[in-house]
């Protein structure tokens, strides 16, 4: 599935301005640029190559809270954002998101790392027929509707509207067990949907283990 990701971590003064604008409305040139250099770094170094499907899942401990250890001492939740309009709002309320985002990313405190990722997945076609297009009726306007449906199907085949971007926000700390960690997530979880709601105007809470193995 594409997806990329950018991490943060804590404490390294204030978080990068282009950083926010990744999760806002893309990628930026510098992003591209970092990006480039990660991958010709890549190919001088060698990877580790899996031997059994155990090996290929990052995670050493599931919990039925949603948390996942992913180390011996580091734990980690994950939240699905809202997606915002940002593009179509008045500069004033752009610069406001783009402040509160940045002060999410800030947040964190020292030893505790956050990663935004952003997937793009296809919608397969029965959704969209279920859930976009008209549905026939018992009256004589279904032909109408079968044309509607037409351009419908026309639009999204030019401009590629069967993507959806999903956005998703990694907060890991440091603990030494998974009942500390449980304890350290309570005010992440606070955290993150009180800032969050400044942005979006929704809450936003913390994946189940179901949905977060699913992404997998």
């Amino acid at each position: 599935m594409p997806h990329r990701s950018f991490v943060v971590r804590q404490p390294k003064g204030a978080m990068n301005m282009s950083a926010v604008l990744d999760f806002l409305i893309g990628s930026t040139k510098k992003d591209e640029k970092k990006s480039n250099n990660s991958k010709e770094k890549g190919k001088k170094s060698v990877s580790k190559v899996p031997r059994s499907v155990q090996q290929t899942i990052p995670y050493e401990s599931v919990y039925p809270n949603g948390i996942i250890r992913t180390g011996s001492d580091r734990y980690s939740k994950t939240y699905k954002l809202t997606d915002v309009n940002f593009k179509t709002e008045e500069q004033g309320i752009q610069e406001s998101m783009f402040l509160d985002f940045e002060g999410l990313l800030n947040s964190l405190e020292p030893g505790q790392i956050g990663q935004v990722t952003i997937f793009n997945k296809n919608i397969d076609s029965d959704t969209i027929k279920n859930g976009i297009l008209l549905q026939p009726a018992k009256d004589t306007l279904n032909h109408y509707r079968d044309e509607f449906n037409d351009i419908l199907i026309n639009k999204m085949q030019e401009g590629k509207n069967n993507l959806v971007k999903e956005k998703y926000y990694s907060v890991s700390v440091e603990a030494p067990d998974i009942e500390e960690a449980a304890r350290m997530f309570i005010r992440v979880d606070n955290d993150v949907n009180s800032k969050v709601a400044r942005i979006t105007k929704t809450d936003t809470r913390p994946l189940s283990i179901d949905d977060r193995l699913a992404l997998l």
